[in-house]
């Protein structure tokens, strides 16, 4: 029966030892592509989220806020009159936004805001312009700062516009 036309074991073999080594080189750059991702998407949406105050202190003529608390990795976004959480302009939803209720922003820590940790409110007055607790202008750009995985983002609010920058 020669010539079947099949593999010999010892083919196979090197085949998968070949592909075992291939797996194991493409798994962490992966994996650190994948933590890289969570981390940018977290960012993004924290400066969706300060966009949106920003824009609303202005459209409204009236300071709005963000209200971070870093023990529970959470914020929402509020009008200063009422304290009710504004909605979410895209989806419709109460901007509230729980990192460890997300699966894709789980394990991401607000480390600090502004140089603080716990309950931290970022404001804007009506000109979009970030405020100090008692609606002095901010002397100094407000920072938050995520971290997931050993990495770190930046996201600083330009203390005479508003704009945020994500580092």
């Amino acid at each position: 029966m020669k010539g079947c036309g099949g593999f010999t074991l010892i083919e196979l073999l090197i085949v998968a030892v070949i592909l075992s080594f291939v797996a194991m080189v493409v798994a962490p750059s992966f994996s650190s592509h994948q933590d890289e991702q969570k981390l940018a998407l977290a960012a993004q949406e924290v400066a969706d989220a300060l966009r949106h105050a920003r824009s609303e202190a202005m459209r409204s003529g009236e300071e709005h806020h963000l209200r971070f608390n870093t023990s529970t990795e959470n914020f929402k976004v509020l009008e200063k009159s009422n304290g009710k959480v504004l909605y979410h302009p895209a989806g419709k939803q109460p901007f509230d936004v729980r990192f460890d209720l997300n699966r894709l922003l789980e394990g991401v820590d607000i480390v600090s805001v502004a140089g603080a940790t716990g309950n931290v409110d970022l404001r804007f007055d009506s000109s979009g312009v970030p405020v100090t607790v008692t609606g002095e202008p901010e002397t100094v750009s407000p920072t938050i700062v995520l971290s997931y995985a050993g990495q770190v983002k930046t996201l600083v609010v330009g203390e005479g516009t508003g704009r945020v920058l994500v580092q």
